[in-house]
């Protein structure tokens, strides 16, 4: 494919001699205004305005209007094209909307927002919407309820819920760490953003949000999981026993071992009723229960998990029993309407651990205690280690050694996070949440 080079010459033009477009579909709101003032200030013209020639030798923008408007008695590069009116309303129509149609990589963006300093009040707020856009930093979700929690000790959905007392100061260790009851928007947004499974459990749930500095960093989800025996090793009813489904925490200075324990604390004042949490530590993502590990969890071993192999892609059963129906998790239905080479196939590993939530529990599974397994990597582990990132296995600085998030590894980060620079555009937009929070 041959692609032709329309720009003519690159020329320096005073603004206030260039042509507006009168077809400039695009309006220019004052955060625009303000955060291009703000950038042309600290460093100046790095890029070119775009225009065309006219008959009468003037040059009309194609693209620049508002760089023209606001300096109108600089001296601006200009790239003169060589294309006609036809030519100039289609670059006029795409080039905002083709750089738009551009996806965010969340954690690259994080760290440039960490690198970056600005002294300009509208890049700092432009920084703190494109952060917020693409989740780095969270929208302000308020506590909810304890009324607005599924009851995971009673089997009725409508069952009528007592009021929960207010909650003691035990509940959080200290002033920056807090605990509350999460709304499902709040739990949508962190599992959606923070979680490598990118999706929030369909069954009910009690949804615990997490609030470090005053900002919101996640939750921790309890649910009934998807095995309707999961109790039955252990003698106890499915109203007995619940799965710790998602961990899901953007960066953080607490370590998650504590943030499960108080986690727990909320479950078993909601949940009386309840005898022991479950929870698995997936090593296909390279988690070995470091938290768990923590937080003084027994290990009871672990076991392969299942996937089908269709169309080349090795697919959870669940997916396919939503996409297919009831005949998505067999073979023979598999291979005749799908894919007729479609197989069953390991398609990782699971390690498990059990938190009794009484000491007749813990007395009862205390002789199922196996050793802890090692990180993968580590010495006498005998697997190889895994690349760090998001849904690997590198583990957040401040917490100890043994230590990694549910399902979501934390890219490093220290105590000092929060208050490094007033310059920096991501604790800038941070402090700017809770000065509203506050006026709130």
């Amino acid at each position: 494919m041959q692609i032709r080079n329309r720009v003519r010459e690159l020329r320096r033009v005073k603004a206030a001699d260039l042509v507006p477009n009168p077809k400039n579909w695009r309006t220019h709101p004052k955060g625009q205004q303000d955060a291009l003032r703000g950038i042309l200030a600290e460093v100046g013209y790095a890029d070119a305005l775009l225009a065309r020639e006219l008959p009468d030798g003037s040059l009309m923008l194609v693209d620049g209007q508002l760089r023209a408007e606001t300096t109108p008695e600089q001296e601006v590069p200009v790239l003169v094209l060589d294309i006609s009116e036809a030519e100039a309303d289609k670059l006029l129509l795409s080039l905002d909307p083709l750089a738009a149609l551009a996806e965010t990589n969340a954690v690259a963006l994080d760290a440039l927002l960490r690198e970056v300093d600005t002294g300009s009040e509208g890049l700092q707020q432009m920084y703190a919407d494109l952060a917020e856009a693409a989740g780095v930093i969270p929208p302000d979700f308020e506590p909810a309820s304890a009324e607005d929690q599924s009851r995971l000790d009673q089997k009725a959905k409508t069952t009528r819920r007592r009021r929960q007392p207010a909650r003691s100061a035990d509940m959080s260790s200290r002033p920056e760490l807090r605990l509350d009851w999460a709304t499902a928007a709040a739990a949508r947004f962190a599992c959606t953003n923070w979680h490598y499974s990118k999706c929030v459990p369909v069954f009910k749930a009690v949804r615990v949000g997490v609030w470090e500095c005053g900002q919101f960093i996640g939750v921790v989800l309890f649910g009934q999981g998807a095995t309707p025996e999961i109790g039955s090793p252990y003698g106890l009813k499915q109203i007995e026993i619940c799965e710790l489904t998602r961990v899901a925490l953007t960066r953080h200075v607490s370590p998650v071992s504590k943030i499960i324990a108080l986690a727990l604390r909320f479950l078993r004042k909601q949940s009386p009723g309840l005898r022991m949490v479950v929870s698995f530590a997936d090593a296909s993502q390279g988690h070995h229960g470091g938290i768990y590990q923590a937080g003084g969890w027994v290990y009871v071993g672990g076991a392969e998990t299942h996937g089908y192999r269709v169309n080349g892609t090795v697919v959870h059963p669940k997916t396919l029993h939503s996409r297919y129906g009831k005949g998505g998790q067999s073979i023979p239905w598999l291979r005749a309407n799908v894919d007729p080479h479609a197989e069953r196939v390991v398609s990782g590993f699971k390690h498990r651990y059990l938190m009794p939530l009484d000491e007749e529990m813990r007395r009862e599974i205390e002789p199922l205690r196996k050793p802890y397994p090692k990180r993968a990597g580590s010495a006498g582990s005998g697997t190889p280690p895994i690349q760090g990132g998001r849904g690997g296995a590198t583990p957040t600085p401040a917490l100890s050694s043994t230590e990694e998030t549910n399902g979501q590894a934390r890219p490093a980060t220290g105590a000092d996070d929060h208050q490094d620079g007033e310059g920096k555009p991501r604790q800038k937009a941070a402090q700017q949440k809770r000065a509203k929070a506050a006026k709130r």
